[in-house]
């Protein structure tokens, strides 16, 4: 499959790839794949239907890792420095578990490796409810989805995932039916008993999430003995957006330390 992507910076730095989370994009990690594009050569992904990406099943995390692994391999990337956010942590866990030779640091955002209760449940549903072709601004999607989503910035992240189509009629970008029959999965934990990665790997904890508690840590250190945890303040469940430069700055500062 041919992942859709962002780049940024020198093509000859290390290079950084970057995996977002459930109904993201490469969209989301722009503002910040700006500042790590002064040190590093910036790879943002599109998983698969998500984004521009391609609309297949199945929609798990072996088959996400397949993705980046034949990605890479096009691009003759050897290997990489990986951040990956929420279900895009997931998918990098797995990855650095059964590849490690593909891995020179990890930093894993705001998600643990347990199963979690499906999320977005109600986005799903109000992203079903409301058919966007029958609106011709994004404020009307927007007043649309209200009587589903009080949370402006819920629906803010969700109008993300509009796109035109052929025939300018707006259309969800994701593969709706897809990731939802998929989220049993995507909520589960992707690794089993057996799986480990010893490389240095830090995960990165919003203070104002609840997806990394302090009982986390014996199962993060049964699977990543070699990781370090990080809390930032101020943020959320996207710590990256949160807390931008802290979120900058505490990923610099791991990979570049010995």
């Amino acid at each position: 499959m041919e992942l859709h992507f962002q780049t940024f910076g020198d093509e000859h730095a290390e290079p950084l790839i970057l995996m977002h989370g459930l109904l993201g994009s490469s969209r989301n990690w722009v503002t910040v794949s700006r500042l790590f594009a002064e040190k590093y050569r910036v790879f943002a992904v599109d998983l698969r239907n998500h984004g521009q990406s391609p609309h297949m099943e199945p929609m798990d995390y072996p088959t996400m890792v397949q993705d980046i692994i034949d990605w890479m391999a096009m691009r003759e990337i050897r290997n990489a420095h990986f951040i990956g956010h929420s279900m895009g942590g997931k998918v990098l866990m797995k990855l650095a578990s059964g590849h490690p030779n593909l891995i020179r640091k990890a930093v894993v955002a705001d998600i643990a490796p347990k199963p979690y209760p499906p999320h977005y449940q109600d986005v799903f549903d109000a992203m079903r409810a409301v058919d966007p072709s029958l609106y011709t601004r994004i404020t009307e999607v927007d007043e649309a989805l209200k009587p589903y989503l009080d949370d402006e910035g819920t629906r803010q992240f969700v109008l993300t995932n509009l796109k035109r189509s052929e025939d300018r009629k707006f259309v969800w970008q994701v593969n709706l039916a897809a990731i939802s029959n998929a989220l049993p999965v995507l909520s589960a934990n992707p690794l089993t008993e057996d799986e480990m990665y010893g490389g240095q790997m830090l995960f990165i904890a919003g203070a104002k999430s609840d997806f990394i508690s302090a009982e986390d840590t014996p199962v993060i250190q049964q699977y990543f003995p070699n990781s370090q945890q990080i809390t930032l303040e101020n943020a959320g469940h996207n710590v990256h957006i949160d807390a931008r430069q802290a979120f900058y700055e505490s990923v610099d500062r791991f990979i570049q330390e010995g």
